[in-house]
């Protein structure tokens, strides 16, 4: 992410700044499907819901997402902690 809104700047708060990658999880609740595999999540939110302050008003940001990843639930089936928790799934293409 680059923005305009660089607190520690000689110009307090108007210079560029660009931070490492780091990751931004959004938890959510998922629910089984009749079939026999497959399930129904979904999520509505925003980037200062998850994280207070991410999107400041009247700054311009430059955000770049990477690589989406799915995680399950691990063993006690809850995602939003950190029991165990593994990956499912991750964006790409599949090739059988």
């Amino acid at each position: 992410m680059t923005d305009k809104n660089n607190d520690v700047g000689p110009a307090g708060g108007a210079d560029p700044a660009t931070v490492v990658d780091f990751p931004f999880p959004v938890p959510m609740q998922c629910a089984g499907t009749p079939a026999e595999t497959g399930g129904a999540c979904a999520v509505d939110t925003s980037a200062n819901a998850l994280v207070p302050g991410a999107v400041t008003d009247g700054q311009r940001a430059i955000v770049q997402v990477g690589q989406i990843r799915v995680d399950d639930g691990g063993p006690d089936g809850l995602a939003a902690t950190a029991d165990g928790n593994g990956k499912f799934a991750v964006q790409g293409i599949f090739v059988p």
